[in-house]
């Protein structure tokens, strides 16, 4: 496939760019942050959200390449808007925190699209709204995403 997330994936994956040192290092650090952006970009609005849900498989695949093998802790991650300004002034941002902001927001677009379609007398209600706080300093943005969820939970409470 040749589309931007699959290619971007291919290059992020590559074990020998990693390692390499001097000018190719420099190199593939500057590819990494322009990628870094264009994604990061993708989460802040619902559009870029669901084209990186469009391929679940792909995205995971993508958050993999990100992490590189290690696991970011969702609690010690650094916020999303913080690592945009970060890149957008020109600092290099971990890949495995970006990989990590990228799984929490997709992850929380995939909680809040359980909340809609579950029946709010349900026991799986309950679950998904544990999860949803669970997950809440990532999911105040949703609710200016997603307006849906706004009329569907103050139906709730």
């Amino acid at each position: 496939e040749r589309g931007f997330l699959s290619l971007s994936t291919a290059l992020l994956s590559s074990s020998l760019l990693r390692v390499e040192r001097g000018h190719a290092m420099e190199m593939f650090m500057d590819v990494t942050s322009s990628i870094e952006a264009v994604i990061l970009s993708f989460l802040y609005c619902r559009s870029g959200l669901i084209f990186l849900l469009q391929d679940p498989e792909l995205s995971s695949t993508l958050i993999r390449a990100f992490r590189g093998g290690h696991h970011g802790n969702k609690e010690d991650s650094i916020p999303l808007r913080y690592a945009s300004v970060l890149i957008s002034k020109g600092f290099f941002c971990s890949p495995v925190e970006i990989g990590t902001i990228i799984g929490m927001h997709l992850k929380m677009v995939n909680v809040i699209d359980c909340l809609l379609s579950s029946n709010p007398q349900s026991e799986e209600f309950l679950w998904v709204v544990w999860e949803l706080s669970a997950l809440s300093r990532w999911s105040l943005p949703y609710f200016y995403f997603f307006p849906e969820l706004k009329l569907n939970y103050s139906n709730i409470v």
